[in-house]
């Protein structure tokens, strides 16, 4: 009975955790020497010899932490311990596993990316052996010089109104009761601006003509795409634009273009210089609406200095219906 006691103390001793001194602690083993000064010879204790797996007399970091895990001082570790150790082995080695995985996909794309950006470069290349940029800016075949299909783009033209003078030259109508312009003026763009609007409406891209008015407003006018009409290389050109408003132009004497129609005339109540630039009204001169404009500047309550300027941008006529 007394033996099989004490082995089960010694078993219960052996699972507890016992207090164990650092794993490169040094035991003290000299004996003191009165002639000279005392010399300690130090060694590793009985308990971390047993982690000394190399027998260099000091524990490695891979001894000590096996000598850490031993909390119940058994000088071996137990099955759980090393089945615990394994389970994480496996699955850091899970994790670099992963790692290599997501690095040769990354790789793989880079090397696409590459070769795709290699491509363009060749394709680039290539094509621009066959087009040129013609005089109105289009990408042309250069064997058929034909334009080639591109993104839809929008153009916007300046269109003014000018009168002819004596000696076959052009003025501006920029000025009102100008009886040149009033009876002898047409609107008009310049010749590049012509091809480059026909060449944009023949593949109908958007073209909206713009009319720059002397106190400095802006009136735009959308031409193409347009609904319906006939464009003529030769003589006038007749459309209709997606607001089904008529719009005329024909090429002159020198390459540029008169632009008539009612998808670039004025509307009731907006700014004119002459009749031509109303839609079938009159333009002149409202005083009621002048002195109401001229309200509408003092309530913005304008710096002295540029209140002149608001009352000249007042001072215009407009496009009325006739009186009688």
């Amino acid at each position: 009975m007394s033996t099989s006691a004490n082995s089960t103390d010694l078993e219960s001793i052996n699972e507890e955790t016992v207090e164990i001194p650092d794993g490169n602690e040094l035991v003290d083993v000299s004996q003191e020497n009165t002639n000279k000064e005392a010399t300690i010879v130090r060694k590793l204790s009985t308990f971390s010899k047993k982690y000394d797996v190399n027998g260099d007399g000091v524990l490695d970091d891979a001894e000590m932490a096996m000598r850490t895990m031993d909390k119940s001082g058994r000088g071996h570790l137990t099955n759980q311990q090393v089945y615990s150790m394994m389970q994480e082995q496996l699955e850091t080695q899970k994790q670099l596993f992963r790692v290599r995985r997501i690095m040769f996909v990354l790789l793989a794309l880079v090397v696409i990316l590459a070769v795709s950006n290699l491509g363009t470069s060749f394709a680039a290349a290539s094509l621009a052996k066959d087009v040129t940029i013609s005089s109105s800016a289009e990408i042309t075949d250069k064997n058929t010089h034909e334009a080639l299909s591109t993104q839809t783009t929008a153009e916007a033209i300046e269109v003014e109104r000018v009168t002819f003078e004596p000696d076959g030259g052009r003025r501006l109508c920029d000025v009102d009761g100008d009886v040149e312009c009033e009876t002898n003026s047409f609107r008009m763009i310049s010749e590049s601006k012509c091809d480059a609007m026909i060449n944009h409406c023949s593949r109908g891209n958007t073209v909206t003509l713009k009319r720059t008015w002397p106190n400095g407003d802006v009136t735009s006018f959308n031409v193409c795409p347009f609904k319906s009409g006939t464009i003529s290389n030769m003589g006038m050109s007749k459309l209709k634009n997606s607001e089904g408003k008529s719009f005329f132009f024909e090429k002159l004497t020198g390459g540029t273009c008169r632009i008539t129609g009612d998808a670039v005339a004025q509307e009731v109540d907006d700014i004119c210089v002459v009749n031509g630039d109303c839609a079938s009204l009159n333009c002149t001169k409202n005083s009621s609406r002048i002195s109401d404009c001229k309200r509408r500047c003092d309530m913005l309550r304008f710096a002295a200095s540029r209140l002149p300027a608001c009352y000249a941008s007042c001072d215009h006529a407009t496009c009325h219906a006739s009186s009688s």
